[in-house]
């Protein structure tokens, strides 16, 4: 199914792109989609074709009785209509068919891995507290499984600080912002420093910026020595505690300094290192 509706493989063989209605099928409970008789007119032949294999195996493993691989199809059936469809609409809905397949087949070990995979749908649409919470109950439900390692991960990453700052090349001094993202800290400590900055060295730290390159040694050794400067202007800001791994935003306003040239560093660690 994902090969014959991959967009290059439709694009290069001139057939018609599958219907909105045709993707919905797929998110179909079992039953239905086992049920379900595609329209020749309009639809690719190796669509109908992978559909009727699809449905055959389905078919199998129910009389097999066989429920781990049941699940797992289904799964990937779910996984088949988010990549066809797309789209936050379609990511929460089978975040939630997800979830609920986890509680319904918890006996599992594969449980944890559709809590793990219902999670990454919910860290997508920035939704942590859902992600968080079904994390834990994949590593509740078999704690000894592969899921429940996955699970554990993601909420390993959530429990990790996050501190980020967006600024402009150039500011001014009091009326300029700091938009400041976080998750995990309680404050956001800065420090502005004034650094013989020359247009060459501005070439070189665009040139690694922009690329998202690593700086060389040479140079990120003289980035780390301005550090230990006496600072021009320090201070800190109060970071409104969030609650459920959940990321805030807020603005910090640059102190009044004179015109110059500065590198400002930004930690939520209380040690300047």
């Amino acid at each position: 199914i994902s090969f014959y509706t991959d967009k290059d493989h439709l694009r290069n063989s001139q057939i018609v792109p599958l219907s909105a209605e045709t993707i919905e099928m797929f998110a179909l409970p079992r039953q239905k989609f086992l049920a379900w008789r595609p329209q020749i007119t309009g639809t690719s032949p190796g669509v109908l074709k992978a559909v009727s294999w699809y449905q055959q195996l389905l078919l199998f493993h129910l009389r097999t009785k066989n429920e781990e691989a049941l699940v797992r199809a289904s799964c990937e059936l779910l996984e088949t209509y988010l990549a066809l469809k797309g789209g936050q609409k379609a990511q929460l809905k089978c975040a939630e068919k997800l979830a609920q397949m986890a509680i319904k087949f918890s006996n599992l070990n594969y449980s944890a891995v559709l809590n793990y995979k219902a999670a990454n749908l919910y860290l997508k649409m920035a939704r942590n507290a859902e992600a968080a919470s079904l994390a834990r109950k994949g590593v509740k439900s078999q704690p000894n499984s592969a899921g429940a390692k996955l699970c554990q991960q993601v909420i390993d990453d959530l429990s990790e600080p996050l501190l980020s700052v967006a600024m402009d090349t150039s500011l001014l001094p009091g009326k300029s912002k700091l938009a400041i993202t976080y998750r995990n800290l309680g404050f956001a400590h800065f420090k502005l420093v004034s650094f013989p900055w020359s247009n060459k060295l501005d070439r070189k730290v665009h040139f690694y910026h922009h690329r998202f390159l690593s700086p060389t040694d040479k140079l990120r050794h003289r980035l780390e020595q301005s550090l230990h400067r006496n600072p021009v202007s320090e201070w800190s800001t109060p970071l409104p505690s969030k609650s459920d791994f959940s990321e805030g935003q807020l603005f910090s306003v640059t102190p009044e300094i004179t015109p110059g040239r500065y590198i400002l560093y930004c930690t939520g660690s209380n040690e300047s290192s």
